[in-house]
């Protein structure tokens, strides 16, 4: 058994008061519970699943700043090279060169991918975030239903 509680919207022996009425009637909670349950069960996997992208993009993020700071360092060499203008040994220089070159071009590269799985990650928490707000909508649709239900 359950309580009940209503409001008498006059009282008998003063007007413009109201009184609280205790009913012991049964009711059943039992839908309340499973949808409260499972809505729980929903919340946790969203937000276990919220870290865990949360994460990844932390991970990405560092990983595109330790990228863009060896972009420097290698940039910076160049520009070392490039000033010192070796004349004996220009040959060496210039395959040193190609090969900064082309690790500045994979470095340029992996960021882009790096970039674009950073946008893809953001569009992921975005769609996660409209569904957890879809799904406290429904929850509070099946509450307020059940309220109505109730009365």
């Amino acid at each position: 058994a359950s309580r009940v509680y209503s409001y008498n919207t006059r009282s008998p022996g003063l007007p413009g008061v109201r009184s609280l009425m205790l009913h012991t009637d049964k009711v059943d909670f039992c839908l309340s519970d499973s949808v409260n349950a499972e809505f729980k069960e929903t919340r946790t996997n969203e937000k276990v699943e919220m870290m865990e992208l949360n994460d990844r993009f932390a991970s990405y993020i560092e990983k595109v700043r330790y990228l863009e700071q060896q972009n420097k360092v290698l940039l910076a060499e160049l520009t070392q090279f490039r000033e010192k203008e070796p004349t004996k040994i220009g040959d060496i220089y210039q395959a040193e060169l190609r090969e900064l070159r082309r690790q500045v071009d994979q470095l340029g590269n992996s960021k882009s991918r790096l970039e674009i799985e950073r946008d893809n990650l953001a569009d992921d928490l975005d769609n996660l975030r409209q569904k957890l707000q879809v799904e406290i909508n429904q929850r509070l649709e099946a509450e307020n239903n059940l309220v109505t239900y109730r009365q």
